[in-house]
């Protein structure tokens, strides 16, 4: 019985030192992506930098932003002309009937 004992006690030593050995690499693995993420974040910023510096020395902002808002208002307007061609050849659907459908 006492051996019985021991030998259990061996074995919960030995779980327990495996899922702390298990914890570690994980929380590293954790560590790293956050890392990455940072690092892809910083990247980003620094484009937008260039983006907004390069934009400057072109002396093109207000006229970009100008495109920007035409390209916009194009688009909605082409949404509208495809959403009134769609509803021309039956009656008009609930947007519902319309996402099972898609599904299919």
């Amino acid at each position: 019985q006492k051996v019985r004992c021991s030998e259990r006690r061996h074995v919960g030593l030995s779980v327990g030192s495996d899922s702390s050995s298990e914890a570690s690499p994980d929380s590293e693995k954790m560590e790293r992506r956050r890392e990455r993420h940072g690092k892809k974040e910083k990247k980003k910023k620094k484009q937008k930098k260039k983006e907004r510096e390069r934009e400057k020395d072109l002396g093109r902002r207000g006229y970009r932003q100008r495109e920007k808002q035409a390209d916009f208002q194009f688009d909605k307007a082409d949404l509208r002309t495809r959403e009134s061609a769609a509803s021309v050849p039956e009656a008009p659907r609930d947007d519902s009937e319309w996402w099972t459908l898609s599904e299919e």
